[in-house]
């Protein structure tokens, strides 16, 4: 929806009659919004679902599968993948056009030596109407597959339907003989593939270092939640805290993917997947598997499915990974909870520390109201950011179908506040791509909301490093961490690769706030104005210089497409980094020692979801 200047300004006036921004209600908001730009709100959404509904679904597979054709015989494998699976999601299931988009599929699948996948479309093929003279040829690249897969029996079972195919058709005999001949001759033959088969791990969550929080299981017991007026809410070191240690384990409430993923990753699991399948009643949910269908669909897809399939038609993309997120959210409490609960819900001042714990003392990321209760910094935000987030909260919530007017006016106030919490609270969820010349490359894939992971707050000289293992957020300290320090995460900006004003400026920009850390006050400088080395006492620290002088070889001597960090040095690298912050963190403002850590994070990053 375009803004229009003079709504804004009359919004900015009714706002100011209620005193200072951070004294509106979302409520209130919600209502100025809606006094002055409902009905246009109103006539946009089903402008919006009309001409979304009016679409060709035939016409937009056919166009995605000629697309997919082009990426194939320009060898770009993976693209090609990715359009095929989009004609598959436009294609009416049982239509001829699904079958053929699962069948050309298969083929890329076949090319680049995924032959579990490639069986599974064929199937999925001859399931959808796919053209019965062309049938045979499937069934042989399926025998094909099966016999790389040294599932001999069931090549041959697929090498009989192939022949038992060409036999069904309406041709003269020898036209048979001569297609059966030149079919056992394929399957005969052997299968290069053309691409490299990438290796993929989502390995299972670590367990936290010195057991769970009572508190907050998520946490280690060795970090505490604490609260104070100039940091508010945020995260300590209960006792000392030793480089490499796992302080949090998370899993989030809620998680999505990035738009631009859709038709790549798993919508559940997040990963990325070759077979993706997409759901029988909407056009953007795709899984990998049944499983993860299965689970999707009794946690939260049976009830977002139809309100997804209206967002996606009425919120532009820029805001629809946010508002994905509020309706995942939503579905996974129950709309009908979510209702109850805004219904009884009041705006009264809680303990600022527990604000957002269960009845019984517990502060659970598995909990609505954890979720419900995070701090969303609205009184930092520029009101006309607040305006906009005001018109897709009332229009996004119409995807809802709540029919009472009240009701429906809370759940957009809700929607507001989630809005604007997710803007701050929300995490990237990340594959680490291992190999090549720049040897790590990180690439999100999506975003989940994590009540624990949101209480950390940044520093421009972090202390501790969040990757992903699977959907979960794991957050492990990158040096020692003294008992009673606070635990601080980056919210990308660093001060050794960053220049102190860029920082401050993304900061302002994105996150609303002045970085007041201890590079920033003392204006540290970039890595290349560091001293190379630590200076050590050679009487006193013997040990440790020769743990460095490892360390500073192994770094060096390997390969510029390899780790410095491996499995069988990092214990050097976690001695040296440790020993030496152990005096204080101004005892790695060296060039060596920043690109330590950063070969740590590297290698910590290799240990979660990975891709070869």
């Amino acid at each position: 929806m375009n803004l229009k200047e003079e709504d804004f300004k009359l919004f900015e006036r009714q706002v100011a009659t209620g005193g200072k921004q951070q004294n509106v209600s979302y409520q209130r908001f919600i209502e100025i919004c809606q006094d002055i730009a409902g009905e246009e709100i109103d006539q946009e959404f089903e402008k919006l679902l009309a001409a979304a509904s009016g679409k060709d679904k035939l016409a937009q597979a056919e166009t995605f599968r000629k697309l997919g054709n082009d990426l194939l015989n320009l060898r770009k494998y993976h693209k090609a993948v990715e359009f095929y699976t989009r004609s598959a999601v436009w294609a009416p299931k049982g239509s001829s056009a699904c079958g053929q988009a699962y069948a050309n599929r298969s083929a890329v699948l076949e090319l680049m030596g995924y032959y579990q996948e490639c069986i599974q479309d064929v199937q999925r093929a001859v399931q959808n109407d796919y053209p019965q003279m062309l049938t045979f040829k499937l069934f042989v690249r399926q025998a094909k597959c099966y016999k790389e897969l040294k599932n001999l029996s069931a090549a041959k079972a697929s090498l009989e339907k192939a022949k038992r195919c060409i036999e069904e058709l309406e041709l003269p005999e020898e036209k048979k003989a001569q297609l059966s001949s030149s079919v056992e001759k394929e399957f005969n033959e052997s299968l290069e593939p053309k691409a490299r088969r990438l290796v993929e791990t989502y390995p299972d969550p670590p367990l936290l270092s010195y057991g769970k929080n009572k508190e907050a299981p998520s946490l280690s017991s060795a970090v505490s939640i604490s609260h104070d007026a100039n940091f508010g809410r945020h995260l300590t070191a209960a006792r000392d805290i030793q480089a490499g240690d796992y302080v949090l384990v998370e899993q989030p409430y809620a998680a999505v993917l990035a738009p631009e993923c859709i038709s790549t990753h798993c919508s559940h699991c997040m990963r990325r997947s070759y077979s993706l399948v997409p759901c029988e009643n909407c056009d953007w949910a795709l899984f990998c598997s049944e499983k993860c269908q299965e689970i999707a669909c009794e946690k939260y897809h049976k009830e977002e499915c139809a309100v997804s399939s209206k967002c996606f038609k009425v919120i532009d993309e820029m805001n629809l990974q946010r508002s994905c997120h509020f309706i995942r959210i939503v579905s996974t409490f129950g709309l009908k909870n979510v209702l109850d609960f805004l219904s009884k819900a009041t705006e009264e001042n809680r303990d600022a520390r527990t604000n957002g714990f269960s009845a019984d003392g517990i502060y659970k990321s598995d909990a609505f109201e954890s979720i419900f209760n995070l701090v969303t910094n609205l009184e930092q935000l520029p009101l006309l950011m607040v305006y906009a987030a005001c018109t897709i909260s009332i229009k996004l919530v119409k995807c809802f179908d709540v029919t009472d007017p009240v009701l429906e006016s809370k759940l957009a106030a809700f929607c507001l506040k989630n809005l604007v919490a997710l803007k701050n609270n929300a995490h990237e969820i990340a594959h680490t791509h291992l190999g090549g010349p720049n040897r790590v490359r990180y690439e999100v894939v999506g975003g989940g909301i994590f009540s624990c992971s949101s209480l950390c707050n940044h520093s421009c000289n972090p202390n501790v490093f969040r990757t992903n293992y699977g959907t979960a957020n794991v957050i492990q300290a990158i040096r020692h961490i003294r008992k009673g320090e606070q635990i601080f995460d980056s919210y990308k900006e660093h001060f050794a690769f960053d220049v102190k004003a860029e920082r401050q400026s993304y900061l302002l920009d994105h996150y609303h706030f002045r970085c007041t850390c201890e590079a920033c006050e003392n204006n540290w400088g970039l890595v290349q104005t560091l001293p190379i080395h630590p200076q050590f006492s050679l009487s006193k620290d013997k040990k440790i210089k020769s743990l460095y002088d490892q360390m500073i070889t192994a770094t060096f001597a390997c390969a510029d497409n390899e780790m410095p960090v491996t499995d069988s040095n990092v214990n050097i690298f976690l001695k040296v980094i440790n020993t030496l912050s152990n005096s204080g963190s101004k005892a790695l403002l060296t060039q060596t020692m920043q690109g330590a850590q950063e070969d740590l994070k590297n290698y910590f990053k290799s240990r979660g979801n990975c891709i070869m």
